[in-house]
C-alpha cells in the first residue's frame, strides 16, 4: 500500500481571509473608538466644568491645584480625584452613557479581531493601542476600573508593536529576558516571607529595590504569604451598621437599631461550590490591610498630633468619652499599636466599601413578632443605613503549644524520654481556643456616613488598636476577656459561636 509522502503540501480546510478584510475590521474598530473617545471627552469635560462651587473646590484640592496649607508640598490625591470624578459620572448617567459603553465595547472588540487577523504587522499593534486609549476617554467617568484595563491593554499593544518590528532574534531574546524576570520575581515572592525570623539578603534586596512595584501591580506577592512556615494573621472586617427603621408603631414613625456584621464568614458567605463569594470577600479584607506601623512613620506634625489625641483619650478624666487603656508603655506611647492605611486604601477602598455596605444592607426586611398569646405576626419594614463603624481585624494564629493546651512543653518531652516517670499528674491546662476573642486584634478605621464620608478624621482612636484583652481568674459568670472594641463602638459584639 502506497503512503503519501510527508512532504506533500497540506490544504487548509478554510482558506485565510484576504488581508484587506483584517485591515478593514481593525480600522473600523479604531475609527469607532476615536469618534466615541472625542465625544466622551467633550461630554465629561463639560460635566466637570459645570459642577457647583463646593465640588469644584474639592476637585481643585484633589488634583493639586489647591494645596492644603497644613501639609507643605502636598500635591493632591489621585485616589480622591478618581472618586470625585466617579461621583460626577454616576450623577450624569443616562442613555448617552449606556450608548458610550456599548460603542466602546464594539470598537475595542473589532480592533482586537482585526489585530488577530493581522498580528504579524507592527502597525496593527499600534493601531490597536490607539483604539484602547481612545476607548479610555469614550467610557464614562465612573467606569474607572475598565478605563485602567484599557490603558494597560494599550501599553501592552505598544510593546507588541515594538516586538513585531524587531528581527526574530531580538524578539525572542527580549521575550526570554521578560520570562526570566517574571519567574525570578515569583521565586523572590515565595522566599520573601520570614523563615525562622530571617529573610535571605538577596531576596530582600531584589524585592524592596526592584520587584515591589511589579508585585503590587500584578498582585503576585500576596498569595505566597499564606503558606508555611509563617502564614501570618488573617484579616477580617467587623462592621457596626446603624439603621433607621420606618416603623408606624414607633414614636414619630421611626426607630433606630444597630447590628454587627462579620466579613467574611464561611457559614454566610460560602454560597457556591467553589466558594468564590467567600474568597472574594477575603481578598477585599486583604486589600484593606495595606498599612504602615506607627513605629515606621517619619517624624512629622501629623505623627505628633496622632500621639497627642491618643494620649488624651487614654488619660481622659472628664468621662465624656470611652477611654481605651494600654497604649502607653513606660511613659511613652506604644506606636506599634497604630496602623496607618496607605493613601489609596484610606482614600479609595474604605469609603468605597462603606458606600457599598450602605446600599447592600438598606432595604425592606421581614420582622417576626410573637404576641402574648403566642401568635406570630410578620411585618415588612424599611431599613435605611445611617452609618458604618469599620474595624479591620487581625486574627492571630494560636501558638502550637497553646493550641495543644500543654503548660510546659519541656516537661512533656522529659516525660516522654523517661518511661519510668510518674505520669499520674496531668500537665494539661484549660484551653486556648483559636477563636478566643483575645486572638482578634481590631484596628478602628472610622465612622463613615452612607456616602462614604469619614465623619471624624480627628477621632482619637482612628487607626489605633482597640484591644480585646484577656483576664486572668475573672469573677464567676463574667467573661475571661475585656472587649474594648465593643466599648468604644457602643454596641456589644456577639462573640458566641465565633468562627
Amino acid at each position: 500500500m502506497n503512503v503519501a509522502s510527508s512532504s506533500s503540501p497540506l490544504l487548509e480546510a478554510v482558506p485565510p481571509l484576504p488581508p484587506k478584510v483584517g485591515w478593514g475590521v481593525l480600522l473600523a474598530g479604531v475609527g469607532l473608538c476615536v469618534v466615541v473617545g472625542l465625544l466622551g471627552f467633550g461630554v465629561d469635560a463639560a460635566a466637570v466644568a459645570g459642577q457647583p462651587e463646593e465640588m469644584a473646590e474639592r476637585l481643585k484640592w484633589a488634583s493639586g491645584e489647591k494645596r492644603d496649607p497644613r501639609a507643605e508640598g502636598h500635591a493632591g490625591s489621585p485616589g480622591e480625584l478618581r472618586r470625585l470624578r466617579a461621583e460626577i459620572g454616576k450623577a450624569g448617567a443616562g442613555p448617552l452613557t449606556t450608548a458610550r459603553i456599548g460603542l466602546v465595547g464594539v470598537g475595542v472588540m473589532a480592533a482586537g479581531v482585526g489585530l488577530w487577523l493581522r498580528r504579524g504587522h507592527w502597525s496593527a499593534w499600534l493601531a490597536t493601542a490607539g483604539a484602547a486609549w481612545f476607548g479610555v476617554f469614550g467610557l464614562p467617568l465612573h467606569w474607572d476600573s475598565m478605563q485602567l484595563l484599557l490603558g494597560v491593554a494599550g501599553a501592552v499593544a505598544v510593546a507588541g508593536s515594538v516586538l513585531a518590528a524587531l528581527p526574530p532574534r531580538w524578539r525572542y531574546s527580549i521575550l526570554s529576558i521578560a520570562a526570566l524576570v517574571h519567574f525570578t520575581g515569583i521565586l523572590v515572592a515565595t522566599t520573601w516571607p520570614e523563615t525562622m525570623g530571617r529573610t535571605p539578603w538577596m531576596t530582600n534586596q531584589l524585592g524592596l529595590r526592584f520587584y515591589q512595584p511589579y508585585f503590587k501591580f500584578m498582585y503576585l506577592g500576596n498569595a505566597y504569604h499564606f503558606y508555611s512556615p509563617d502564614p501570618g494573621a488573617a484579616s477580617k472586617f467587623f462592621l457596626l451598621i446603624d439603621y433607621e427603621i420606618a416603623d408606624p408603631d414607633a414614636p414619630g414613625g421611626k426607630r433606630t437599631t444597630a447590628e454587627w456584621v462579620d466579613i467574611p464568614k464561611r457559614r454566610v458567605n460560602y454560597r457556591d461550590p467553589l466558594g468564590l463569594t467567600y474568597y472574594r470577600r477575603l481578598s477585599l479584607t486583604e486589600l484593606a490591610s495595606y498599612s504602615t506601623p506607627g513605629t515606621a512613620l517619619p517624624p512629622s506634625w501629623e505623627k505628633a498630633d496622632i500621639m497627642k489625641r491618643r494620649q488624651m483619650n487614654e488619660f481622659d478624666t472628664t468621662r465624656k468619652q470611652v477611654s481605651v487603656p494600654d497604649a502607653s508603655r513606660f511613659g511613652e506611647m506604644d506606636l506599634s499599636q497604630y496602623r496607618q492605611p496607605h493613601g489609596p486604601t484610606r482614600r479609595g477602598v474604605h469609603p468605597s466599601y462603606a458606600r457599598h455596605v450602605a446600599v447592600e444592607y438598606s432595604g425592606p426586611r421581614t420582622e417576626v413578632q410573637v404576641g402574648a398569646d403566642g401568635r406570630r405576626t410578620e411585618r415588612v419594614l424599611e431599613y435605611t443605613v445611617t452609618g458604618v463603624k469599620m474595624f479591620r481585624v487581625e486574627h492571630r494564629i494560636v501558638d502550637p503549644n497553646q493550641f495543644l493546651e500543654f503548660s510546659d512543653a519541656e516537661e512533656l518531652r522529659r516525660r516522654e524520654r523517661n518511661p519510668a516517670a510518674d505520669k499520674s499528674e496531668s500537665i494539661r491546662r484549660g484551653g486556648h481556643s483559636p477563636y478566643h476573642p483575645a486572638s482578634y486584634f481590631p484596628y478602628y478605621l472610622g465612622d463613615f456616613a452612607p456616602d462614604g464620608t469619614l465623619r471624624n478624621p480627628n477621632d482619637p482612636l482612628l487607626y489605633w488598636l482597640t484591644p480585646v484583652t484577656p483576664r486572668a481568674n475573672p469573677p464567676k459568670g463574667e467573661p475571661d476577656f475585656i472587649d474594648w472594641m465593643s466599648k468604644y463602638a457602643g454596641h456589644v459584639f456577639p462573640w458566641e459561636g465565633k468562627e
